[in-house]
């Protein structure tokens, strides 16, 4: 993934996760996330690989794909990576499918570190990240 230019973003504290949060809760969160960007027909991440980064799909599309099957398409403020950075994966913290870029996608990337201090943080945001992450855990379920 190719980074970007932060000087004027703030596309991970604008998304409706984080609503209600002031400016400077808003500035604070905006560090925790690089910019980068992807190709049409990158592997944004891997099925099975260990999940290092919460990612934020800011601008272009993709799709999810579990077991070489398309399982979803995601737009601009659709989110991924949190089931293997919560542990979800059978108690691993592998991930549970890959993404796919259908088009050039410009994304906000936390590292795992990152993704607990703002869960820690902005306790709203991570009840909703939790249940979005529960609700994909059971869809995955056999």
């Amino acid at each position: 993934m190719a980074e970007g230019d932060a000087s004027t973003r703030m596309p991970m504290a604008d998304n409706p996760l984080f609503a209600g949060i002031n400016d400077d809760e808003k500035e604070r969160l905006n560090k925790l996330a690089e910019p980068a960007s992807v190709n049409a027909g990158d592997h944004i991440i891997e099925q099975g690989e260990i999940g290092r980064q919460f990612v934020l799909l800011v601008d272009g599309t993709a799709d999810v794909v579990r077991d070489g099957e398309v399982v979803a398409h995601l737009e601009p403020g659709d989110f991924f990576g949190e089931m293997a950075l919560l542990g979800m994966a059978d108690g691993v913290f592998k991930r549970t499918a890959s993404v796919v870029a259908t088009t050039d996608c410009t994304l906000e990337v936390m590292a795992s570190a990152a993704f607990d201090t703002a869960l820690a943080n902005f306790p709203e945001a991570a009840a909703a990240i939790r249940l979005r992450a529960m609700e994909r855990w059971a869809d995955n379920r056999p």
